[in-house]
């Protein structure tokens, strides 16, 4: 049966505190239909105290580029409000999107 009608992708997404450290799992699958739940979660994630920020794409199984983006924005502004932020296990697909979308981002790094 075909459906006129897709279902929206799975995303869950998990929030650790060890120590100072904070460390964000995202699950699932991440496109333009749930970017904005991704971009909630992400700025309601309390990271005051934490040294650093972690941000573990090793259970996504989809990002797109809007996705993308709202990884990117998140990570740089953890990291201008001081917060060292990295991002790991990410495929090699959504690395090389996320690369390209940093170099092409007019905006600077630091």
């Amino acid at each position: 049966m075909n459906s006129l009608y897709a279902r929206a992708p799975t995303l869950k997404i998990n929030v650790t505190a060890t120590g100072t450290a904070v460390r964000i799992e995202i699950c699932g699958e991440v496109d333009l239909s749930n970017r904005d739940s991704l971009k909630a979660a992400l700025a309601a994630t309390h990271f005051d105290a934490a040294d650093a920020v972690h941000l573990d794409l090793r259970q996504l199984t989809f990002c797109d580029s809007a996705g993308c983006w709202v990884l990117l924005r998140f990570e740089r502004e953890a990291r201008l409000a001081g917060h060292p932020t990295n991002i790991y296990g990410a495929s090699r697909t959504v690395q090389r999107v996320l690369t390209i979308l940093a170099d092409s981002d007019p905006r600077p790094l630091a």
